[in-house]
């Protein structure tokens, strides 16, 4: 059984899903575009929120946390396709 883990802040009680650990071992999202797009922004916005910040959770500890959906392959606004 695998195990998904979260950057959260638990200040905010949200969560942003960015790694997995199962039966080929911890795997972490960073070659996967649309994870590595919003991470910045959501660190960005709970660094500061106080306590220890954000960090990694498994998923048992962010059951009660809104989690943040991975941006879309959509262009933003001035964003080159």
């Amino acid at each position: 059984m695998s195990v998904d883990y979260y950057m959260a802040c638990e200040a905010c009680k949200e969560c942003y899903w960015v790694a997995q650990d199962g039966l080929s071992g911890f795997t972490f999202y960073s070659g996967e575009p649309r994870c590595m797009k919003g991470l910045p922004d959501f660190l960005e916005e709970h660094v500061l929120c106080g306590g220890e910040g954000p960090r990694l959770m498994p998923e048992q500890h962010v059951e009660d946390f809104k989690q943040i959906d991975w941006p879309s392959n959509e262009p933003q606004n001035g964003e080159a396709k």
